[in-house]
């Protein structure tokens, strides 16, 4: 495929994901409205968020690549975790924990309780979904555009920040587009660093940000 094809297909495909994030979000309202049985709703939620991932799939799919070429790896499973547990005690540390540190705040916050249900769905529902577009799909097709590491990270990374415009927070769109550039980075220079490593970051950083400190 030209590059010229790729990149007005990948702006199709980005506003797409706009939209389907868009409906995402009033379908958890309504279901949250309707008071769905906690574990339904963490179903239902999982289920929404996975419809980007499967549109992904079967982008990919439809141009004859491979779910591999994504960034899964069907080797070395253990280093791929352990990269991924690093990777997300690393975020943690920088974006939590040091800066709670140096300005005197509790690391972890008394009246925080863990929702297992609400782990589960961070992990399987937002990370998996989040990571398999942004880190797989985006940042493959970037590379087969521009073969600058620099420029992928960079333009993934804002188009990453760029999707957290619904939670009305330029703070955290920012700190969206940091976490995604340092996942890039590991990503794109770290051997075992693969797609399930980048997925169990984000989840552990993201259960730590919400159960641990409210964030």
């Amino acid at each position: 495929m030209a590059k010229s094809e790729r990149v007005k297909r990948l702006c199709y495909v980005v506003c797409l994901f706009l939209f389907i994030l868009f409906v995402s979000r009033k379908l958890n309202q309504v279901a949250f409205m309707l008071a769905f049985h906690r574990g339904e709703l963490y179903t239902l939620l999982i289920m929404i968020q996975w419809i980007i991932p499967m549109t992904v799939f079967i982008l990919w799919k439809r141009e004859g690549e491979r779910i591999a070429d994504l960034g899964f790896v069907k080797e070395g499973y253990a280093k791929q975790i352990i990269w991924g547990l690093l990777i997300g005690a690393f975020l943690i540390s920088i974006v939590f924990i040091i800066p709670d540190l140096i300005s005197g705040k509790p690391v972890i916050r008394e009246e925080i309780q863990i929702n297992i249900g609400g782990v589960i769905y961070y992990i399987a529902g937002v990370a998996a979904a989040e990571e398999i577009l942004f880190r797989g799909y985006i940042l493959k097709e970037l590379e087969y555009i521009n073969k600058s590491k620099v420029f992928c990270a960079v333009i993934s990374s804002a188009v990453f920040g760029l999707f957290h415009i619904f939670n009305k927070n330029l703070y955290q769109m920012i700190m969206a587009a940091f976490f995604g550039m340092i996942v890039c980075a590991f990503k794109q220079n770290v051997k075992w660093c693969t797609l399930l490593s980048v997925i169990i970051a984000h989840g552990v950083h993201g259960v730590w940000g919400i159960h641990f400190t409210g964030f």
